[in-house]
């Protein structure tokens, strides 16, 4: 088997080459052609073979909300369902309510999605 042995000034060129390739390139628009937000993610894993390093780390950056406001949400639904009638909770129950909480809506859309179909 071969095994290449790879320098920083190797791994250096390849990277600076597909970044000088990616340049080239459109990228992604933000809105299609029907006016729907097009989806970076999907973008990245169709270009991934195409741009392999910039897509791994795009793939592991885009996901990162680019705000707090959902973990500040639930910290605000859990202050909710703590109040000084409850405080005795088990920290697993309140787990379970702010889940539940935040989970309810989707849940009942799934159901009547499931329900029409």
């Amino acid at each position: 088997m071969y095994a290449h042995k790879w320098t920083q000034e190797v791994v250096m060129q390849l990277v600076t080459t597909e970044v000088d390739k990616y340049k080239k390139t459109n990228g992604i628009m933000m809105k299609g052609n029907a006016g729907e937000f097009n989806c970076p993610l999907r973008w990245w894993r169709q270009h991934e073979k195409e741009f392999p390093n910039i897509a791994k780390l795009a793939l592991q950056v885009l996901p990162i909300p680019a705000t707090s406001a959902p973990s500040e949400r639930i910290f605000s639904t859990a202050g909710l369902t703590i109040t000084k009638d409850r405080a005795r909770l088990n920290s697993d129950r309140v787990n379970e309510l702010v889940f539940l909480h935040d989970s309810l809506p989707s849940l009942e859309h799934y159901q009547k999605h499931v329900s029409e179909t």
